[in-house]
């Protein structure tokens, strides 16, 4: 029977060695790459891990301000989260396939379909934090932003029901970059927080 409380979302991932490499590197959590990152031998990967981790330390400690009381008290954290597409991908494109090349992806990505508990998961608008990275705004600009991140969050069971809620227009953009193969899907986010990570499943056949 069917797990109702779990909803699927897709992963970007470079695919690993064998099956369960895959799957490790899907569970690395965004604050745990930029901290490998700043040892890295690049000097622009380092300065971006930097800014990133700056940025992202920023966002915490506005979460439990704007986030909608009903998500408050939950520790929800960019760092200690992993994160996912709630659309679907094409199937040629979903492991152990991988994405063809010339579709603005890196070389030897896939994408790993995953079941998610959909009460905890977030969607939040990738739009504005793409803002909150960009460096010809101001502070203020940022945090506003910042507000409008986590402001717009819902649960991904609430997505399902309605994917409106979080922009119609994005979603129509969405199926646009998809069909003339322009850009990168970057457009809605899913935020899965650490303490869930040990309940996915993974759909890799």
């Amino acid at each position: 029977m069917a797990d109702e409380s779990k909803f699927m979302v897709y992963r970007r991932v470079l695919v690993g060695e064998n099956t369960m490499e895959t799957i490790q590197k899907c569970l690395v959590t965004w604050g745990d790459k930029l901290q490998a990152d700043l040892i890295s031998r690049d000097e622009s990967t380092i300065n971006f891990a930097k800014k990133a981790l700056e940025i992202e330390e920023m966002m915490v400690r506005f979460s439990e301000i704007f986030l909608p009381n009903r998500f408050k008290g939950k520790n929800y954290s960019r760092l200690n989260a992993v994160y996912a597409f709630p659309f679907e991908f094409p199937e040629n494109w979903c492991y152990p396939n991988f994405i063809p090349p010339n579709r603005n992806f890196v070389n030897g990505e896939s994408i790993i379909r995953m079941l998610v508990d959909g009460s905890s998961a977030l969607v939040l608008p990738m739009y504005e934090l793409n803002g909150v990275y960009n460096n010809l705004i101001t502070h203020k600009e940022k945090q506003e932003k910042i507000k409008i991140y986590w402001e717009s969050a819902v649960s991904l069971k609430e997505f399902a029901r309605n994917p409106a809620s979080l922009n119609d227009l994005r979603k129509k953009e969405l199926d646009w970059y998809f069909r003339y193969n322009i850009g990168t899907p970057e457009l809605i986010e899913v935020l899965i927080p650490e303490s869930k990570l040990e309940t996915i499943s993974f759909i890799v056949n």
